[in-house]
């Protein structure tokens, strides 16, 4: 089928403006372009009409709106029918969520853009043909893959014959075959791979060395997709210069994806020294060419005169500050047949125009409480930080040394006073009542100091760590503390006279419960508090020996990087038993550190909250929304009680009205309760992920089965409201993002949860049927069940992670 007329004439500019090499008319070509997609791709159109921006409020090609990656694999992104489709490319799909797929009709352009930025990358110097080793499969092998379709355009057109080839078949890497064609190599070679492709290679041939006549270039393209970590790129880098006797920088990055058309290329990070420069401080590598012997660069990528790059805010769509790291947005005039303007999740700082140098793939938002590193922690502040009376402060100098823990924890120790008797716990009720009391009294000095200074040192507000600090002790009641040492203690003597507390920095509440525990029992503590939030637990201890010198005495806070093994290994092996709150990798470290000592873990590990709502027979809806909006807007939804799922029962009508107050009771949480500018960039990612995914899913699905979102704010994450399609819970990226699912009764959420009741540590529940609430205790085990609004505040004492605080302290 022929091309129409404007189609046609599309085609001649852009390949005008590549065969020319230079950018002159540029903006007025992309403006036409986006114009033309925005007419006849039917997604694409309704994307920007949705962000309000159609070609008429569009005056520069920098706010074309961009496509996230997320819509090349949901939607088909065209600007022609489908039957005119002559190849679809699609993503390697390794980087998870699907794979992406890129139509055309016509593959002119695409055989265009790549010809001239591969020759100025790659080809020796004055050659028009030279061999072509490419070590992964060819166009035939891999009819999908737009590598290897590139590659094949290659070969043809700059391979010289009999000299040129593709080395992986069916799956099969042909090491030996392509060792021999190195060795068969009369004249400058261009050999190209994907980093994994390059790993394999080097891991196949060993020590082997296959010399390249001088003038070659080795491309390497595609990252190691998280598939090899024991090398990184610059490792791999001098391992190919080893392999072929040349220079790191005869190896040559490309960068392109199957959304793109064309390819940027950057030069190797290394560059031979200079004789006047000094030689670097870098470990020595196991290979014949050091690092000592070469400079590292920042590696810049250049792009084609038809492209254009820029780094954005993830939140807010927007190009960053110049010099910043921001997401890569790429306008790619090549592109005519889809979208011109691609988004991506790629990090990166702008050079230019159409130049760039590359961070990485940005991180989805990691789990909280993740540790800095050792220097970014030093620097926050001094190190141990101990109550009045307590332990005698280090010397300067010590704050760094591991050896500091063993001698605060002897004399700890010799402090510890385990009760051997109910009433020995009983008699610390009323100093710790005490502490309760200062911390809600508004005029005392230690919650003043707190409100003053616990905002500038963790991501909460003023506002929200006022109520955080209500939500925390006014259930720290003397009745409450008596309650615990009757149901828990018995007449057992503690077995842990000292006890190590390691804490997480995604909520405080947490440590108000584990050291007045502690306490309780008489037990000396070492408190390791996280980097995010290491002011409250000294505040705390200092409040405990204002109260009572004695219990105060017994508790040293300590600071330490917790990326610091030296630091872990000497707190497990200085106490008896070690509380550790934290996710992942953090809770699998200490458990490895505390069975190598012989030494007690209780853990405290990652988990998630639901609420389960039916909207008719529990009052008006604007209620039950803002007690909702409470519980997933307090310390920001970091936490376990935190919810994340929200299942309502009602009707279609009743769940709409029920979405729209929630939306409304987040907003003016937002006003009270401000998030914090300083929030996570992998958060905002996965955010904006979300956000984005749900926004494709609406605008391509039919009417019936669209899903639905709800977001405070275009280009603001206040907060995030998905209606989702079915009942399985999801876990969402925090930053108060609640998924909402419409299931036909309670009984239908209690089912859709039973898979992850093991994972749940809080259901809020309006619901009229008692027996729901009698099955997730009895059935599940839910640690704990509340009304809305009430899961940040549990009663003291309550089985956090079904463990008793003061009874799992008594062996």
């Amino acid at each position: 089928m022929e091309q129409d007329a404007r189609t046609h004439e599309l085609d001649a500019r852009i390949l005008a403006l590549i065969a020319a090499g230079d950018a002159t008319g540029f903006d007025g070509l992309a403006l036409d372009l986006f114009a033309f997609q925005y007419e006849r791709n039917d997604v694409y159109r309704a994307l920007c009409d949705d962000l309000g921006a159609p070609p008429g409020r569009v005056c520069d090609p920098s706010d074309i709106p961009a496509v996230w990656p997320v819509a090349w694999r949901l939607a088909d992104l065209r600007c022609f029918p489908a039957a005119r489709i002559v190849r679809t490319f699609h993503s390697s799909g390794t980087t998870g969520g699907g794979r992406s797929r890129h139509a055309f009709d016509t593959l002119d352009l695409y055989r265009a853009a790549l010809a001239g930025p591969f020759a100025e990358a790659l080809m020796p110097a004055g050659a028009t043909r030279a061999p072509i080793l490419v070590l992964m499969p060819s166009p035939e092998q891999a009819p999908d893959g737009s590598l290897s379709f590139m590659m094949g355009e290659v070969v043809e057109r700059f391979g010289q014959a009999g000299a040129s080839g593709f080395f992986v078949h069916d799956g099969e890497l042909l090491a030996d075959d392509f060792a021999a064609a190195v060795s068969d190599l009369d004249g400058p070679a261009v050999l190209a791979s994907t980093a994994l492709g390059w790993v394999r290679l080097l891991e196949a041939i060993g020590p082997r060395t296959l010399p390249l006549p001088p003038g070659s270039r080795i491309m390497e393209t595609g990252g190691h997709k998280g598939r090899h970590a024991a090398w990184d790129r610059d490792e791999l880098y001098l391992r190919l210069a080893d392999a072929f006797a040349v220079t790191p920088e005869a190896v040559v990055s490309e960068y392109g994806m199957c959304e793109l058309s064309s390819q940027f290329y950057a030069r190797s990070r290394f560059e031979v020294r200079s004789s006047k420069s000094e030689k670097s401080a870098t470990p020595d590598l196991p290979l014949g060419l050091r690092t000592s012997n070469f400079e590292l660069r920042t590696p810049v990528f250049s792009g084609p005169p038809w492209t254009r790059v820029a780094a954005i805010d993830p939140e807010t769509r927007r190009p960053v500050p110049a010099g910043e790291p921001g997401l890569l947005k790429f306008i790619d005039l090549a592109n005519r047949g889809s979208a011109i303007a691609v988004q991506t999740e790629d990090l990166g700082v702008v050079r230019g125009d159409r130049a760039f140098a590359l961070i990485g793939r940005a991180p989805a938002a990691p789990p909280k409480g993740c540790s800095l590193s050792a220097d970014d922690l030093l620097k926050s502040g001094p190190g141990p930080l101990l109550p009045a009376e307590a332990v005698t402060p280090p010397a300067e100098g010590d704050v760094a040394d591991p050896e500091i823990i063993a001698r605060i924890a002897g004399d700890l120790r010799s402090r510890a006073a385990p009760a051997d008797s109910a009433d020995a716990m009983l008699a610390r009720v009323g100093p710790l009542a005490e502490v309760t009391r200062r911390w809600l009294d508004d005029a005392d000095p230690i919650r003043r100091e707190a409100l003053d200074h616990l905002p500038d040192r963790s991501p909460f507000s003023r506002a929200m760590w006022a109520d955080a600090l209500e939500l925390m002790f006014a259930p720290v009641t003397a009745e409450a503390l008596r309650a615990l040492v009757r149901d828990e203690a018995g007449e057992r003597p503690t077995p842990f006279p000292l006890i190590g507390q390691v804490l997480a920095g995604n909520v405080p509440a947490p440590a108000v419960q584990a050291i007045f525990a502690a306490c309780l029992a008489g037990a000396s503590q070492i408190v390791k508090p996280a980097s995010e939030d290491p002011l409250f637990p000294e505040l705390l201890a200092r409040s405990i020996a204002a109260a009572s010198p004695e219990l105060g005495g017994r508790i040293a806070v300590v600071r330490w990087p917790g990326a610091s093994q030296r630091h872990n290994t000497a707190l497990a092996s200085a106490v008896d038993a070690v509380v550790a709150f934290g996710r992942g990798e953090s809770i699998t470290n200490w458990r490895s550190l505390c069975e190598q000592a012989g030494r007690p873990l209780i853990v405290h590990g990652p988990r998630t909250s639901v609420e389960i709502i039916e909207l008719e027979k529990n009052g008006p809806s604007p209620l039950l929304a803002s007690a909702v909006a409470r519980d997933a807007a307090m310390y920001d939804q970091q936490g376990c009680l935190s919810p994340q799922q929200v299942y309502v029962a009602g009707s279609a009508d009743a769940c709409v009205h029920f979405a729209t107050d929630l939306a409304a009771a987040l907003t003016e949480l937002a006003s009270r309760w401000p998030l914090s500018r300083r929030r996570d960039p992998g958060q905002l990612l996965t955010i904006r992920q979300l956000r984005e995914a749900q926004r494709i899913r609406r605008l391509a699905s039919d009417e019936a089965a669209r899903p639905w979102l709800l977001a405070g704010g275009r280009d603001r994450f206040d907060w995030t409201l998905v209606g989702t399609v079915g009942a399985s819970p999801q876990i969402g990226p925090g930053g108060r993002t609640l998924f909402l699912t419409r299931v036909a009764s309670a009984d239908a959420a209690l089912r859709a949860i039973a898979p992850l009741a093991p994972h749940i540590q809080g259901v809020a529940l309006s619901v009229a049927d008692a027996s729901i609430r009698r099955r997730l205790a009895d059935e599940l085990h839910i640690p704990y069940i509340c009304a809305p609004g009430d899961l940040q505040r549990p009663p003291f004492g309550w089985l956090n992670d079904n463990i008793a605080a003061l009874g799992s302290l008594m062996g």
